[in-house]
């Protein structure tokens, strides 16, 4: 398999040349990316080694097809690994995590992505039948599950190694700034959702181990660690008791590898997982120094005030402020306002009752300094979303797909790539405006799947589908 590598890059460089393909058009860094990647994802395939197959099987059961929007609900793909389906919904995936077409729109029917899938398929039928089945990825992954560093090791060789999150979690790390140390692979590893289908790593093992329902909804629930003050109450061996100074909650911790680096009465922070009833550190960990000792009070209430969907009455907050609003606004959850100067007075109104006040409304928000519409969505399991430059998005949607611009396609671009938009607020738009101009801008037609959708805020709001809990990490998150 390590001699196609060189053999892909070749055929893909001809490729190229043959088809004048502007998505093959990228740098040498990023074919030798593109060819491992196919390479490897080829392996899966031929050898059943899982992890697409997982990818399939999950889009299965929640769109109705293996390979949303390439493949219709109803179809079925060939009975052999090579499909050019396959091949297709994998390059639209995978293509825009390289770094020479981060600037092009690709979209799932673009007639280059057809030609190039219907001849990477042959390259796979001709090269892999000469190759006996088999792979050192399949037994690594059928190793026991004993132990929970055993289960670790194959979490971290799926974020780290695994064509499905290798250069994402590259980008990830350039993104963030974080040099590739283990608290920040596994903070990536528990915490992150891809486009693909918004699954995580943690997902994707999940799916991939043998594993007792149980203890894979564990796994799955990774990303929900506890970050909190505790403080060293006992130590027996390679466990620790540990009192939560957050929630006043006490619990045994196992020391995956070493005998505990601290001592009774230190304080240390960190965040926790479970599995299989049993807790252990998750990510970073840091033992608190005595001259800090002053500080734990602030952080302690920094945390509170941040982990309230774990600690506290958040959500019970969130539906008071939404009535709230909901009854200062006539019931009316979507809001325009010509500029970020008239949002600010509006608040600034609006805090002149003190219950406003009193219930923190919309207090923490950061007002957007521009002159082309502000738009204000309130929902009550969430904070209030704000969205600048709405008379842009406006115009975008009522186009009816037809004709956008370079501004159209930014603002569509905006809507689901923004941190500050949730998966309501994006139905509330389609609501209003219809779907034609976001299908048109992501898929390059404005009629497809009736999931389509709730497909892209799988893909790109893949967080809002995890339960809502407070998961800062100690590096910066």
């Amino acid at each position: 398999v390590l001699n196609l590598h060189k053999e892909m890059s070749r055929f893909l460089l001809r490729l190229k040349g043959q088809l004048n393909a502007n998505l093959l058009n990228v740098s040498s860094e990023d074919l030798n990316t593109l060819s491992a990647a196919l390479v490897e994802f080829a392996e899966d395939l031929y050898n059943n080694i899982g992890l697409w197959e997982s990818l399939e099987n999950y889009n299965l059961q929640q769109f109705g097809t293996p390979l949303p929007i390439v493949l219709a609900q109803g179809k079925h793909i060939i009975d052999e690994p090579f499909d050019p389906f396959r091949i297709k919904y994998f390059l639209w995936n995978f293509l825009p995590e390289l770094s020479s077409l981060k600037q092009q729109h690709i979209t799932p029917f673009d007639a280059d992505l057809d030609k190039i899938s219907l001849q990477v398929a042959e390259f796979f039928d001709e090269n892999f039948l000469k190759i006996p089945r088999g792979s050192g990825i399949t037994k690594f992954l059928n190793q026991p599950n004993k132990f929970i560093s055993q289960i670790k090791k194959k979490l971290i060789w799926i974020a780290t190694d695994a064509y499905l999150f290798r250069t994402h979690l590259v980008h990830y790390l350039e993104k963030e700034e974080l040099k590739p140390l283990p608290a920040a692979i596994d903070d990536y590893a528990c915490q992150v959702c891809t486009t693909w289908s918004g699954l995580g790593a943690i997902n994707i093992l999940a799916l991939v181990l043998n594993l007792p329902e149980e203890e894979k909804k564990d796994i799955i629930n990774w990303y929900k660690r506890d970050l909190a003050i505790f403080e060293v109450k006992e130590l027996k061996g390679r466990t620790s008791q540990l009192l939560n100074q957050v929630n006043g909650r006490s619990c045994w911790v196992v020391e995956e590898n070493t005998r505990a680096t601290y001592k009774v009465g230190d304080l240390v922070m960190g965040s926790l997982y479970q599995y299989k009833n049993e807790w252990y550190w998750s990510g970073a960990k840091a033992a608190i120094p005595a001259m800090l000792s002053s500080k734990v009070d602030e952080i302690l209430q920094e945390i509170k005030s941040q982990a309230s969907y774990i600690y506290g009455d958040l959500e019970n907050k969130l539906q008071e402020r939404y009535s709230y609003m909901m009854e200062k606004m006539n019931g009316i959850d979507l809001h325009y306002f010509d500029d970020g100067r008239a949002l600010k007075l509006f608040i600034k109104k609006l805090h002149e009752d003190p219950i406003a006040v009193e219930k923190e409304v919309l207090t923490h928000v950061d007002i957007p300094r521009n002159k082309n519409g502000v738009a204000l969505f309130l929902s009550k399991d969430d904070t209030p979303k704000i969205f600048a430059d709405y008379n842009d998005l406006s115009k975008a949607l009522k186009k009816e797909g037809n004709h956008l611009d370079e501004v159209d396609k930014k603002s569509l671009r905006d809507l689901l790539m923004s941190k500050n938009v949730n998966p309501k607020f994006v139905k509330r738009l389609a609501q209003e405006y219809g779907t034609a101009s976001i299908f048109q801008y992501y898929f390059g037609k404005k009629e497809v799947e009736h999931f389509a959708l709730d497909y892209l805020l799988r893909k790109y709001k893949g967080q809002y589908f995890r339960e809502r809990f407070f998961a800062r990490s100690l590096l910066g998150g």
